[in-house]
């Protein structure tokens, strides 16, 4: 399934509700299968033309399409994640620790800084899950607020463990985070 859908038409594409082709998306970004710059690019007009745009996804959704595009090194350019970032503004209440922290590390990974706006909202939700968050969450969101030269948010984020000395992350149940911290914690060895 995962490899004929790049290949189905636009016509059987609407067919799914925005809320499935994020997951869609999540999935393809979890499993690690690129489904091509072209499908990419068809799933984020259709999801950018809802109106308002990106709505119907939920934080699951929001946090996924973008954290799927920064995965496949797809940048769906300023309009569709300005767009994006706006609807998962309106959403961040709902947002939990991992999926706030796909968010911030899509934006990191696509050089993507977010208004500040976003950021100040960012942080005010993450900081009533601060004790939720785990270690590589941490580690991901700190390395991310750098990359973004988001100083309150680095301090706020910074890991308590030091990944130099204690070696990598201790993998989770959340998948979609450990892919990351892993890639994160490859990145930093080498």
């Amino acid at each position: 399934l995962l490899r004929a859908l790049p290949c189905r038409s636009n016509r059987e594409l609407t067919e799914l509700r925005p809320r499935g082709l994020s997951y869609v998306l999540w999935v393809y970004g979890l499993l690690g299968h690129n489904p091509g710059t072209a499908f990419l690019q068809r799933v984020m007009e259709k999801l950018s033309r809802t109106v308002p745009a990106f709505d119907y996804c939920g934080a699951q959704g929001l946090s996924g399409i973008l954290w799927s595009c920064a995965r496949f090194n797809y940048d769906p350019g300023e309009e569709q994640v300005t767009a994006l970032l706006s609807s998962a503004q309106q959403h961040l209440l709902q947002f939990t620790p991992a999926q706030l922290t796909r968010l911030l590390w899509a934006c990191a990974k696509l050089q993507r800084r977010p208004r500040e706006e976003f950021l100040q909202a960012w942080l005010e939700q993450a900081r009533k899950h601060l004790p939720d968050f785990e270690a590589e969450e941490l580690l991901l969101c700190h390395r991310s607020f750098n990359q973004l030269n988001f100083t309150e948010g680095e301090a706020l984020m910074k890991p308590t463990r030091d990944p130099s000395v204690d070696g990598p992350p201790v993998p989770t149940q959340r998948p979609g985070v450990v892919i990351a911290a892993e890639g994160e914690w490859r990145a930093h060895c080498t």
